[in-house]
Parts: structure tokens; C-alpha cells; sequence
């Protein structure tokens, strides 16, 4: 798992490190290989396709679909308590090979729904987060 291979490692030094770097730029960055072009998430060193090791991270527009949603309930983080019920989405991202990240909808209603349009919402690093920028994510067009 990604956090087993990150657990000891200087922050500066993981794999995801330019992800996160671009979040407290309010950017969303996603890994993509130079030889072949594909995009790669979860971050990795080397590129699982063509087997190359060179690798760059490109900005990209932060808007996606809902491909997968759920209502959380219990109170699996702590520090989330206040939010509950909140939304967990499955985001599909059209400008980055339709590679999928996971994350919170902010302000969630019935509205939520497969395929719904949402744009990224960067807040900045909290004691909520863990002193690290979060990529939340918002309905588009004012839907709710």
C-alpha cells in the first residue's frame, strides 16, 4: 500500500510529494510517464505500463465526474465528527486519462449522483487534515 511504503519516509522525499506540493499551490498535479503518456494514479516511481522511470507531473483542470459515491455515517475520523453524515466521492478525471481520486463533497445534499459534473475545491492545510491541503470537491453548477 502506498501509505506502508511512504510510513518512514521524509515528507519531502515521497513518491506523491509533488500531488501534495500542488495542492498548497491550489493546483491539482497528476503523475503522467514521459515515454508512453500515460497518466498515473496512485503515484508511483516507475510506470507500471512501459516500464519507464521517467516520469513528470502535469497540472490539470479540476473538474471531474462523480463515478462512485457514499454516505458516511460513523464516525471514522475523528476529526470529521461535526461533518457527519458527510459524502465520500470517486472522482473521474476526463484531463488526466480518466484516472480516479478520492475525497469529500463539500456541502452535500441528495443531489449527488453518478456522473454528476463537480469541480475541486483545495482548502488549505488544517489541523483537520493533518497540517496538509485537502482536495475536496463541490457539485458543479451550484447542484444540489
Amino acid at each position: 500500500m502506498a501509505m506502508d511504503r511512504n510510513y518512514n519516509v521524509v515528507f519531502e522525499n515521497r513518491v506523491d510529494f509533488p500531488f501534495w506540493e500542488g495542492l498548497g499551490q491550489g493546483v491539482v498535479r497528476m503523475q503522467r510517464c514521459d515515454k508512453c503518456s500515460k497518466w498515473i494514479w496512485p503515484a508511483e516511481w516507475r510506470c507500471g505500463e512501459c516500464g519507464s522511470w521517467d516520469l513528470h507531473w502535469e497540472e490539470v483542470e479540476g473538474t471531474g465526474t462523480v463515478n462512485a459515491w457514499e454516505r458516511t455515517h460513523y464516525n471514522f475520523v475523528p476529526a470529521f465528527k461535526d461533518m457527519l453524515p458527510y459524502v465520500n466521492v470517486l472522482v473521474e478525471l476526463p484531463h488526466a486519462g480518466k484516472v480516479k481520486l478520492v475525497g469529500v463533497l463539500l456541502e452535500p445534499s441528495a443531489g449527488v449522483k453518478i456522473g454528476a459534473p463537480v469541480i475541486a475545491d483545495i482548502q488549505p492545510a488544517s489541523e483537520k487534515t493533518h497540517n496538509l491541503p485537502a482536495l475536496w470537491w463541490r457539485l458543479a453548477g451550484g447542484a444540489s
